[in-house]
């Protein structure tokens, strides 16, 4: 969201007409001799700003308008040298200080330079002194925004649409403000509005998905994706999240190949890679979540080895899992996850007292009490110890309550009454 505010800030610089006499209050009397060293830098500026630079440092001094320092400060703002913009504009304003337009493009200095507090104090200045438009007040909320003050940023590109209802930058700018606020009905009402206006803009339809989602419409949501996918503008996260959702209707090989074209991207976060490949090997794809792994190039982060340890557990391959998942444990020795697994592994492996004790150890990290328990119980099951089985199960029905455990348990009781 930071890249999108930085865009918005960088788009434009206020810049001052060029003239010899100024009726606007808010902005400084330039002499004739004056705007014409401002049109010749200007022109120079075109081809050499190097050498604009350098003539209007030359030509300007202590009795120049402000003028001069502004251009200046608007030249060393394009060359992206912005303490040296924020300096000239800070001059300007020195010279003179009602100075708007010298004021709205500091604002947007010290933005880049994430002075946000500095930056709110120079629009807010602007909006006392009854001369803020709606430019303004987009500059003042993209500031709110970027110090995390959402309501008061939906305050200012409210004002902005105000005085410009179809503004497309206030307009986004609460949508963000919407959305970090969870306000999802609103976020759809919008977003709709703005892709009916443009549906090549993917933050709108990324808005509208993620708001489906935070209600629970699922369908709607991959509806969505799905939408922005076949108009081109889906990028690699948006297509993952496509995947997740048809594995969560069943739907592996449409999830498949949408996971797949996340991955082929390149852009993908490393959360997203593990959520999908976990996804497909709860669907029993495995092969195609070895696919997906094999075109990680980091594939040594620590949930890889636990995944790559689950998929040669399945493929039979006791001894590589088991080196795997050595490795994995070295990094997070209470890792409820992998325990597990590993008392899988002791199992299969024949070591069922070190099992056991692997199990007793997981039943004492938080979270995964439940699950120790029960592969416990299962591990009492397999020697027909039935009352030690249920007393296990009732420990673990204590942490989660899983309905049909309570029929195993009744089971179990008949069991060990015969």
């Amino acid at each position: 969201m930071r890249t999108f505010f930085i865009f918005l800030i960088c788009m434009v610089v206020t810049g001052l007409p060029v003239q010899s006499q100024n009726l606007d209050p808010f902005s400084p009397t330039v002499s004739r001799s004056e705007s014409e060293i401002l049109q010749e830098v200007l022109k120079v500026a075109d081809t050499d700003p190097q050498a604009a630079l350098a003539l209007l440092n030359k030509e300007r001094g202590e009795d120049s308008s402000a003028a001069l320092e502004f251009t200046l400060g608007n030249l060393y703002f394009q060359a992206a040298k912005y303490e040296e913009a924020a300096g000239q504009y800070e001059d300007a304003l020195i010279k003179f200080p009602h100075f708007r337009d010298a004021k709205i493009n500091l604002g947007r200095v010290y933005l880049l330079l994430e002075r946000t507090d500095d930056a709110v104090k120079v629009y807010q200045e602007l909006v006392r002194d009854g001369i803020a438009d709606a430019e303004t007040y987009n500059l003042l909320g993209h500031a709110f925004m970027m110090e995390g003050k959402s309501v008061s940023a939906e305050t200012a590109y409210r004002h902005a649409l105000m005085l410009d209802e179809k503004g497309l930058e206030a307009r986004q700018g609460l949508l963000n403000c919407l959305l970090v606020q969870n306000r999802n009905a609103e976020v759809l009402g919008l977003s709709e509005e703005l892709i009916a206006e443009d549906a090549t803009q993917r933050s709108y339809w990324s808005a509208r998905a993620n708001a489906q989602l935070s209600l629970e419409e699922y369908d709607e949501a991959a509806r969505s994706l799905e939408q922005a996918r076949r108009l081109g503008v889906a990028d690699a996260e948006m297509l993952s999240m496509l995947g997740q959702l048809y594995l969560q209707e069943a739907l592996p090989a449409e999830a498949v190949l949408r996971l797949k074209e996340a991955f082929a991207m390149g852009e993908l976060s490393p959360a997203r890679k593990e959520q999908a490949i976990r996804g497909l090997m709860q669907l029993g794809r495995w092969e195609d979540a070895e696919q997906l792994m094999s075109e990680i190039k980091d594939g040594n982060t620590d949930w890889m080895y636990s995944l790559k340890a689950r998929l040669e557990m399945e493929k039979g391959n006791v001894n590589d899992a088991g080196r795997l998942l050595k490795i994995a444990l070295e990094a997070d020795p209470m890792d409820g996850e992998l325990l597990l697994m590993k008392a899988e592994l002791q199992q299969v492996q024949g070591e069922t007292d070190l099992a056991r004790l692997t199990l007793e150890r997981l039943s004492r990290v938080e979270g995964y009490e439940a699950d120790a328990l029960i592969a416990l119980a299962r591990m009492e099951v397999d020697r027909r110890e039935w009352a030690s089985a249920v007393k296990l199960l009732e420990r673990a029905m204590v942490f989660e309550k899983q309905p049909h455990l309570q029929n195993y348990i009744e089971q179990l009781r008949r069991m060990n009454a015969q």
